[in-house]
């Protein structure tokens, strides 16, 4: 991702950032491609690691005078590791459990918008502006479960444990003291409930052979 940004006019002075967050994303498991009726046990688990870096000043809104960041991806210059985890996913999909190194938004607060490329430049599509919280890139101990039910939606339910976040943060030698230093635990349970099936009005439009205009 990328944020460039400048200010002709305006703030304490003129000025211009270029904010680029680059990530890696590896998934590790014997199941990942076989299909999951012939999952053996051994092929219900995956091995995920993340790592993020960034480059660019970090500090452009205080430099500009600007209460809030103006750029999404205003993270401290540096290397990150993100998660590093285990995920157990049942054969019907319908159960989902990882433990390890994780951040919030990887599980909670994401719109099916956000897994698509979109600019943030301001602030954040989703306003994950919450200090010392577990957001990427910074991470903390958790374990997550995801359960998806029948008629019910998806309920998703994660604990947090704060207190190495900070040194997790630094372990690859970013500056991870610009974190605020939380203490403590965090939990979340979140319900998505669809309202409709919109795959399945997808599906009628198609098999009716009707365009679809985005």
């Amino acid at each position: 991702y990328a944020a460039p940004i400048t200010n002709f006019v305006g703030g304490l002075t003129p000025a211009a950032n270029w904010m680029q967050q680059n990530e890696l994303n590896l998934t590790l498991g014997s199941g990942l491609n076989l299909d999951p009726a012939k999952w053996r046990e051994i092929d219900h688990w995956q091995a995920r690691v993340r790592f993020d870096l960034y480059n660019g000043q970090a500090d452009y809104g205080a430099v500009i005078g600007s209460f809030f960041s103006p750029q999404t991806v205003a993270i401290a210059p540096g290397a990150y590791l993100s998660s590093v985890s285990l995920l157990r996913t049942s054969r019907d999909q319908s159960l989902r459990v990882s433990a390890g190194v994780q951040s919030i938004d990887q599980d909670f607060l994401v719109a099916p918008a956000y897994l698509a490329y979109l600019y943030s430049g301001f602030n954040n599509t989703l306003n994950l502006t919450l200090p010392g919280l577990p957001i990427t890139p910074y991470a903390a101990p958790s374990l997550v479960l995801h359960w998806r039910t029948p008629g019910f939606g998806r309920w998703s339910i994660g604990a947090y444990w704060l207190d190495q976040e900070t040194e997790l943060a630094g372990l690859l030698g970013a500056p991870g003291a610009l974190t605020d230093d939380l203490r403590g635990s965090l939990q979340i349970v979140q319900w998505d409930l669809p309202l409709w099936r919109h795959d399945a009005a997808l599906a009628a439009q198609l098999a009716d052979h009707r365009a679809l205009l985005l």
